[in-house]
């Protein structure tokens, strides 16, 4: 609904996704301030190939991300991984 009210207030289609990029990173910014964060860091999952959302991580970290190849897959491996481990 907020995306729906900027495009009503006639906002700029850049900025609507500026803000959208912000409001992902925002919510994601808790979690990784929990852990000590040094380079290299990398960013997994389907979000990984939005390349805005990623220099929006980047700028607000103020540190490079790696996208690993198959980063698609990483979540799924660990979890396989782990499964493996079970008794």
């Amino acid at each position: 609904t907020e995306i729906i009210s900027l495009m009503h207030a006639k906002m700029p289609v850049e900025d609507i996704v500026r803000s959208v990029y912000m409001g992902v990173v925002s919510r994601a910014l808790p979690l990784m301030t929990k852990v000590r964060m040094s380079e290299p860091v990398a960013i997994t999952g389907g979000m990984a190939n939005n390349r805005g959302l990623v220099n929006t991580f980047e700028n607000v970290i103020g540190m490079k991300l790696t996208v690993p190849e198959n980063h698609e897959f990483i979540g799924a491996i660990g979890t396989a991984l782990l499964a493996g481990e079970g008794d």
